[in-house]
C-alpha cells in the first residue's frame, strides 16, 4: 500500500494533503509517531522535515513511497513535475540524499503518476534524478510548481490530488528503461511514456558525467521492474560518454538506443 508524505513547511504539499483529505474518507492515526491519516489503498503522513531530507521513510511499513511536494524554478512557470530520487554525483547537502547512490524506483509507478498529471493536471515534466532522500523503499516525488502563488493555489492543490488518486487506479504498462544524458527535463526521453516504454532512472546532462558503469548497474538493479534498455540522449552526452555507456551497456547485457 502507497504512503504519501508531506512537509509542514512545504506549502504545495500542504494545499495538496488538504485537497486528499477533503476528497476522500479518511481516519486520523497516529503512524511511527508522526500524525497520519488513512485512506482506502493508502496512508497520509505528516512530517515537519524537508520532505527531500526525510530518510524516516524508509521506517514506514509501505511498498511505495511519494512525496507531495514543490517545484522551484528559475523561469517560474506554472507546471506539474515527477521525478523518482537519488544522485548520480554528489549530493548537494541542502537537497539529501548521498553522493552516487540512488533510491529504489518503480518505473511503472512513475509512468502512472506522469500520465495521470498529463491527463488530470495539464502543463507537467518528467524530471531526471537529481536529489534525495536516497531510499530503500521505492520512492517518488510529485510537485507543483514552480513559485510561491503556483504552490498556495487551491485549484493546483485539487489537480495534484485529483491525478494522485487517478494514478493509484492505473494498471501498470510498458517496458522499463533507462535515460542518460540530456536536458533535466527530459523532452527527449518523456514522450516515451505514450511510447510502450516506463522510465526510472533519468541522469540528465548535468550528472551524466559523473556516471560510470557500476552507476548503470545500480539504476537497473534499484529499478523494481526488469530493465533491459537504456535511452541515450547523444545532445547531452561528452564525447567519452558517448563511447563509454554503449560499451557498458553491452557489457551489462542491456540494449541501447539513440533518441
Amino acid at each position: 500500500m502507497p504512503t504519501f508524505f508531506y512537509s509542514t513547511d512545504d506549502a504545495a504539499g500542504v494545499n495538496a494533503a488538504n485537497a486528499l483529505r477533503h476528497a476522500r474518507l479518511n481516519r486520523p492515526l497516529k503512524i511511527n509517531g508522526f500524525a497520519a491519516w488513512r485512506f482506502d489503498g493508502f496512508d497520509l503522513v505528516e512530517t515537519g522535515s524537508r520532505t527531500v531530507q526525510f530518510q524516516d521513510a524508509d521506517l514506514f511499513e509501505t511498498d511505495l513511497v511519494v512525496f507531495l511536494s514543490r517545484h522551484a524554478s528559475a523561469s517560474k512557470t506554472p507546471c506539474f513535475t515527477c521525478h523518482v530520487t537519488g544522485n548520480f554525483g554528489p549530493a548537494n547537502p541542502d537537497m539529501g540524499g548521498r553522493d552516487g547512490t540512488l533510491s529504489r524506483a518503480s518505473a511503472f509507478w512513475l509512468k502512472r503518476f506522469y500520465l495521470a498529471l498529463q491527463e488530470r493536471a495539464g502543463h507537467v515534466f518528467l524530471e531526471a534524478t537529481h536529489h534525495g532522500p536516497t531510499l530503500q523503499t521505492p520512492s517518488l516525488f510529485v510537485e507543483i510548481g514552480s513559485e510561491g502563488a503556483e504552490w498556495k493555489k487551491p485549484e493546483n492543490g485539487v489537480a495534484l490530488a485529483e491525478s494522485v488518486l487517478a494514478a493509484l487506479s492505473r494498471k501498470d504498462e510498458g517496458k522499463a528503461a533507462l535515460g542518460l544524458g540530456g536536458a533535466h527535463y527530459c523532452s527527449a526521453f518523456a514522450p516515451l511514456m505514450q511510447e510502450g516504454w516506463a522510465l526510472s532512472h533519468v541522469a540528465s546532462k548535468h550528472s551524466v558525467g559523473f556516471v560510470t558503469k557500476d552507476l548503470v548497474k545500480q539504476a537497473v538493479e534499484k529499478t523494481v521492474e526488469p530493465v533491459e534498455h537504456v535511452f541515450l540522449d547523444f545532445k547531452g552526452l561528452p564525447a567519452e560518454k558517448k563511447k563509454e555507456i554503449p560499451a557498458w551497456c553491452e557489457q551489462l547485457g542491456l540494449a541501447w538506443e539513440r533518441v
